[in-house]
């Protein structure tokens, strides 16, 4: 009865564990996805997704204005990354979430510690994610945690179904890239 239980416990824990590193998206929301690097116990995640709110500035604005809705949106791209662990006991990876924003790009700014390098991009935390397995795929929900965003942002309002994988990666393969 031991070893029964001691083959179950494996066997959950290697399949939340083993072969997670994959291509995930949502086959229902063209665009929107999670590229997810397993090394060991840690987690490292990049999500690509859209909520960015721009203005068309480039298209000239008929006087009236015909329809309102078209000179902003939320249509912009936006990537997100985070590291994170997985519970064993929830089944959930967590860790944060930072998005980063550009500097006057491609210039950048003058890097105030080493004049010979020019920075074009800042990291800001969002928030705390959590991914749940679901089917081949996963569950993920962002919390809010800093004021980098808004409280409305629509990274906020939903739950993100990310559970089509397009392709998995072998993380005990150590061979050369094919």
């Amino acid at each position: 009865m031991k070893y029964i239980l001691m083959i179950m416990l494996l066997l959950v824990a290697g399949t939340a564990l083993a072969g997670d590193s994959g291509l995930y998206y949502d086959y229902d929301l063209n665009g929107e996805g999670l590229l997810m690097q397993v090394d060991g116990d840690r987690y490292v995640i990049y999500m690509f997704t859209y909520g960015e709110f721009k203005c068309d500035e480039t298209d000239p604005i008929p006087s009236p204005s015909v329809d309102d809705d078209d000179e902003c949106s939320l249509n912009g791209q936006r990537w997100f990354f985070g590291t994170g662990t997985y519970d064993t006991l929830t089944t959930e990876v967590t860790g944060v979430l930072g998005i980063t924003e550009g500097l006057k790009y491609p210039f950048g700014i003058r890097d105030p510690k080493d004049p010979f390098r020019n920075l074009v991009g800042e990291v800001a935390e969002v928030g705390d994610y959590q991914l749940r397995r679901e089917g081949d795929g996963w569950r993920m929900f962002v919390t809010q945690t800093t004021r980098e965003l808004s409280k409305n942002d629509p990274l906020f309002d939903r739950v993100f179904e990310f559970t089509t994988n397009l392709f998995r990666v072998d993380e005990d393969d150590v061979s050369a890239p094919k």
